[in-house]
């Protein structure tokens, strides 16, 4: 069978505090009756912004104010190849409606599910459920009075927070920093992950396990503990395919920049960044000598965020 060329389609992502819009595709089209993000073609001449534009105003009735880039990754379909573009909407002109008839629903964004989407869009679903910054604590082995309090920093603003817990310490320390973390109130706003360095298996009441690359590169087949997401270290293409190839929830590609902790490893660079990640179809944070004001400069080189150590705290 011969494949078509690569379309380039855009989508939006429209969101309003813990939900989003998604629209039901007709059932005479590619993947009828399943739900998507609306959106459409990019047409000649058009940038991606004015095509997201003209989709989101033709299709549900609204004119974005606000947008950020989401994620971006190259699908093979069997029968065409598309390069989904899609984008984070928060602010909006106008009233949501299905100008084409179809059904628009809002939707919980974790009560989303990816056999109710096409199968490009299970990216965006890991996607939209992470926080665009991922902060990895200091070793708190070596901060055992001040471990409970750097960790309740992360949920003194408003948001998801994505958190790395790091330390040599034993596992009984370990287990009881975070059932004392378990009891604080905002703690349904943490998404808690232990490093495999330190359990292969998560704890009670950890919400993810953040594989080092040498256990990455150890597994054939993703981790199957249930409602526990599953991250990675990466610092090649070689470990980052392993980690798109498993299905991991998301990966985290090191060093962008120069880091004192590593000066014999040379930086990435943004332009390298982007090109290892561009095949990958799971989210990935950058990492290695960032602030939180590279947000943005990480969004436009196709990242999921940023992540970091010394300079998130």
């Amino acid at each position: 069978m011969k494949l078509e060329p690569t379309v380039h389609v855009v989508a939006g992502a429209v969101v309003s505090e813990d939900d989003v819009l998604v629209a039901l595709r007709p059932c005479t089209t590619h993947y009828g009756g399943y739900w998507e993000f609306p959106g459409g073609k990019v047409e000649a001449g058009e940038t991606r912004k004015e095509a997201l534009s003209r989709e989101l105003k033709e299709e549900i009735g609204i004119t974005p104010t606000s947008l950020r880039p989401l994620i971006r990754i190259l699908y093979q379909y069997p029968d065409r190849r598309i390069d989904f573009d899609v984008w984070r909407v928060e602010q909006w002109k106008g009233d949501p409606f299905g100008i084409e008839q179809q059904e628009i629903r809002w939707r919980p964004i974790r009560s989303l599910r990816p056999d109710e989407f096409p199968p490009a869009d299970l990216a965006v679903l890991k996607s939209l459920q992470l926080p665009d910054q991922y902060a990895v604590t200091p070793n708190l082995s070596k901060l055992p009075d001040r471990g409970y309090k750097l960790l309740c920093q992360s949920l003194d603003s408003p948001g998801r927070h994505l958190v790395q817990l790091r330390t040599d310490g034993s596992q009984c320390q370990i287990k009881r920093l975070v059932e004392k973390l378990n009891t604080h109130p905002a703690r349904s706003r943490l998404i808690l992950m232990l490093n495999s360095m330190v359990s292969k298996v998560p704890f009670a009441g950890v919400d993810g396990l953040h594989l080092t690359a040498g256990h990455l590169m150890q597994m054939n087949e993703k981790p199957s503990y249930k409602d526990v997401l599953i991250g990675a270290s990466c610092h090649n293409c070689k470990e980052l395919a392993h980690a798109d190839m498993l299905g991991l929830d998301f990966a985290v590609l090191s060093p962008v920049k120069m880091t004192t902790s590593h000066l014999d490893r040379k930086p990435l660079g943004w332009a390298s960044f982007s090109k290892l990640i561009e095949p990958i179809k799971i989210p990935i944070f950058a990492l290695g000598g960032l602030a939180k004001s590279d947000l943005a400069t990480a969004l436009d080189s196709g990242a999921q965020g940023v992540a970091g150590i010394s300079n998130f705290w």
